[in-house]
């Protein structure tokens, strides 16, 4: 039998949260995350939890552009920019600013979107919108390539965009792998760069809205993605010069990633415990996307992992387990069911062309 889809997980465990089905809901929870419980399936908790964490951070966000590609393109270290996922207002403002700056601009839409399929397509059919700006031609090209909705136009607006062909031709295979597996195509591309496992430089950190990289690249060390994000902080430092130094502590942060709507920042070091790779943090805050993640399935996430990591102060992740320690005593193991599904981002220096 077939493996549940990640759209078909998000709902099995939709739906127990909503019958009040603590067992069901831990169950799915776990198929969500890729682990295996600490405690006994025999042993669940009698109610769903409610207690949201107190405190979060805000490394990935929709439904406002990306202050750092209004950066590059204005700075000039970009000829087009795609800001996407905005609202009627948002759009219509950001459209009028840039035209008003003699860029010629494209917008597009409405549509609706099920983000990162956490969320029912009736609770995010909300109009979106895009906003597509140039120097020259290039809006009108792209916007014209994603018209046609199929992998040739994905691969002729992702040029357009300005992005490395080898990163685009890894992108239209990401999306055709997507189309088989009915699976987000977010998760499979953040999976997907050549070099998964290993510390990986800065600037091409994917989850946050300051990364200077706003396409997946090929490999994690791609000399061409790198290049693409010089550029990118190279225009920031002019306009922003403080940015650029917030943009690069912000993105040297480890992540410790289930799903795009349940990941952590750490604030802390890398470390390495018998031969697992690992932090040592003095906080674990999980990701606010702005989507409104269901209330059930964040209240699940803090109370299975989320006060395990604020009690402890090191974690580390192999291909067998993710273990969270306190003071140099390991305070809980759990077992990894599915390999790849949680990840331990860590990063490293830039190239000497990121640097200042």
């Amino acid at each position: 039998m077939a493996s549940p889809s990640l759209s078909e997980l998000y709902t099995h465990f939709s739906r127990a949260a909503a019958r009040g089905d603590a067992r069901a809901a831990r169950a799915s929870f776990y198929q969500l995350i890729g682990l295996r419980p600490r405690a006994p399936e025999e042993a669940p908790p009698a109610a769903l939890p409610t207690a949201l964490p107190a405190r979060t951070a805000s490394l990935l966000r929709y439904f406002q552009p990306r202050l750092i590609d209004r950066h590059a393109l204005l700075g000039g270290a970009r000829q087009v920019v795609k800001f996407e996922d905005l609202s009627l207002t948002e759009a219509a403002a950001l459209a009028r600013e840039l035209g008003q700056r003699g860029l010629k601009v494209v917008r597009t839409g409405p549509y609706s979107k099920r983000f990162d399929v956490t969320t029912t397509a009736e609770a995010s059919a909300r109009p979106l919108y895009n906003v597509i700006a140039s120097w020259g031609t290039q809006a009108e090209q792209v916007a014209e390539a994603e018209q046609e909705r199929s992998l040739e136009g994905a691969r002729r607006a992702g040029l357009a965009l300005g992005y490395p062909a080898c990163c685009v031709e890894h992108f239209v295979e990401v999306e055709r792998r997507a189309r088989a597996t009915r699976d987000s195509v977010n998760e499979l591309a953040l999976r997907s760069p050549r070099g998964q496992g290993q510390d990986a430089p800065w600037p091409s950190h994917l989850l946050s809205n300051l990364s200077p990289i706003g396409f997946v690249p090929c490999s994690l060390g791609c000399p061409e993605a790198l290049g693409f994000a010089a550029r990118v902080l190279g225009a920031v430092e002019q306009r922003a010069p403080e940015g650029r130094q917030l943009i690069e502590r912000a993105l040297r942060r480890p992540l410790l990633f289930f799903r795009y709507p349940l990941f952590y920042a750490l604030d802390g070091v890398a470390t390495e415990r018998e031969g697992a790779r690992g932090v040592r943090y003095a906080a674990a805050l999980p990701n606010d996307d702005g989507l409104g993640t269901p209330p059930a399935l964040r209240a699940l996430a803090h109370d299975e992992l989320g006060r395990v990591l604020a009690a402890g102060d090191e974690l580390t992740l192999d291909a067998g387990a993710l273990s969270v320690y306190a003071q140099g005593a390991l305070l809980a193991r759990w077992e990894v069911e599915r390999p790849g599904v949680p990840l331990l981002l860590r990063f490293t220096d830039a190239p000497a062309a990121c640097r200042r």
